[in-house]
């Protein structure tokens, strides 16, 4: 009877430690604001413990400049972006960034100021009406009668260009050499001009929003002519010493 009463003791004392133990056993649970060994980052309970810090400010030190290096200190607990030099777009003008002479335009234009000068090009010249006006091959035409040839002016720069000036001089062999406004031989007079008649002109910047072409004529008046052939220029230069000289060939059948 003895045995049994201990063993009967025995298997409530098993039982009540047992319980007492299932009774202790904490509870993990994601939201209850206690930060628990087993549980990671990504709960919520974690974003201010230590170990959670470092990843959380290292997803936001990226500042989306591909200029900048960013690196997270570990003394700080700060983000750092240190400037990449030589890059375009960390707000430095520097050497290699600037007009490109080739082709002028300015390397970097979010760093540094348009500053390639105005570069002026001329197109091959054309007849501006079909009516007694041929052309036979670059810049050369036949002309049976009054006619016009053109051709288009076009800065290449960031900046205007300064004023252009032409001079329009024909070699006629045994006959001299004849230019300016309203020179005669062989019954024909001729003149030059640019857009609008004007005498001079400057042309705005590629950048410029007007445009950036002119026009540039030259007109033939050639009543009752002789034929005659001539070897002609047209000098064009501005004030930035932009010097385009074309040649011409004209031969005016009678």
């Amino acid at each position: 009877m003895r045995k049994v009463i201990l063993a009967f003791l025995f298997i409530v004392i098993l039982f009540l430690i047992t319980a007492c133990a299932n009774n202790n056993e904490k509870k993990i649970v994601c939201g209850d604001n206690i930060c628990d060994s087993p549980e990671s980052c990504s709960c919520n309970d974690c974003k201010k413990e230590d170990k959670c810090k470092t990843t959380a400010i290292i997803a936001t030190c990226d500042d989306s400049n591909k200029c900048t290096d960013d690196i997270f200190n570990e003394l700080t607990k700060q983000c750092e972006h240190k400037i990449i030099l030589n890059c375009c777009g960390n707000a430095k003008c520097e050497e290699g960034e600037r007009c490109n002479m080739q082709t002028y335009e300015t390397a970097c234009p979010s760093d540094c100021n348009l500053e390639c000068p105005g570069h002026v090009i001329i197109s091959e010249f054309s007849c501006v009406a079909k009516d007694n006006c041929r052309q036979i091959g670059k810049n050369s035409f036949v002309m049976n009668g009054d006619s016009k040839i053109k051709a288009v002016l076009t800065n290449e720069g960031e900046r205007i260009s300064g004023n252009i000036n032409s001079e329009f001089k024909c070699d006629a062999g045994s006959l001299g050499m004849i230019k300016g406004d309203n020179a005669n031989i062989k019954g024909i007079t001729f003149m030059d001009y640019f857009d609008n008649n004007e005498q001079t002109a400057s042309i705005n910047s590629r950048v410029s929003k007007i445009g950036n072409t002119i026009g540039y004529y030259i007109e033939f008046k050639a009543a009752n002519s002789e034929a005659v052939d001539l070897k002609c220029k047209a000098a064009l230069q501005d004030d930035n010493i932009v010097d385009l000289t074309p040649d011409i060939s004209l031969y005016f059948e009678k």
